[in-house]
């Protein structure tokens, strides 16, 4: 299929793109300090707000709307293309919810209130989430310089860490985006969503949520659950 090549570039810009995040961390050797936080901080809040509840259910029906848009599939076809969207979503974050029960990671903002400490890492997770979340507030007391958003964010958020959620949700849809929107030229779009996707995962390492393994993960289980769908959407509607 002559749009094949065009897919596979795009799909590998894309990746090249999501995977440079956790792999610079990585070579550079850089380590989230909460105490020498990035200026730029809020704004990468702003970024992970995309994601999170309720904000990421409007971010998918706007997305799941303008690549139907850019898609115009015949009447006929469109709730099966809107399916074939949807789907690599809703089953990136049930393989999120299972894979963080297998993997029992901690966050990095966990690691560092628990001092490290296996036992009181242990001690946090055996607790219910409200209670995790008054933990988080009290051990936060003492931080004056943490702003009281990011204190927020961190006890509502006091699941394990691998896989990343928000990360899997970012990347899925650019993968998406790419491989539905390269192959018909809108290179704007396409790269708008990678953009908007490497600031979400960036966000995850900058807020003290997510370690760089866990967006290596979650980058790898979108595009195994998303190629499918895209191979299906290419061949269902013509490029």
């Amino acid at each position: 299929m002559k749009e094949q090549p065009k897919i596979f570039i795009g799909m590998g810009i894309c990746l090249a793109v999501l995977l440079a995040v956790p792999g610079i961390a990585w070579m550079t050797g850089w380590q989230w300090n909460p105490d020498a936080p990035s200026r730029l901080l809020a704004f990468f809040y702003f970024l992970t707000q995309t994601v999170s509840n309720p904000f990421g259910i409007i971010t998918a029906l706007f997305l799941l709307g303008a690549l139907l848009w850019r898609l115009k599939p015949a009447k006929t076809l469109v709730w099966r293309c809107a399916l074939l969207i949807i789907a690599p979503i809703v089953l990136g974050q049930v393989s999120v919810g299972v894979l963080k029960r297998c993997a029992q990671e901690p966050r990095p903002f966990v690691a560092w209130l628990s001092h490290n400490q296996p036992e009181e890492i242990h001690r946090f997770y055996s607790l219910d989430t409200n209670q995790r979340s008054r933990m988080v507030f009290d051990g936060l007391k003492d931080h004056a310089a943490i702003p009281a958003w990011q204190k927020a964010h961190w006890a509502e958020q006091t699941s394990y860490s691998f896989p990343s959620g928000h990360s899997i949700f970012a990347a899925a849809w650019a993968m998406l985006g790419v491989g539905l929107l390269w192959p018909r030229r809108r290179f704007i779009g396409a790269a708008v969503l990678i953009a908007w996707a490497a600031g979400v995962l960036a966000s995850r390492l900058l807020l003290g949520m997510h370690w760089p393994v866990d967006l290596l993960g979650s980058i790898g289980l979108a595009l195994i659950l998303t190629y499918p769908s895209i191979r299906m959407i290419n061949r269902t509607v013509p490029v």
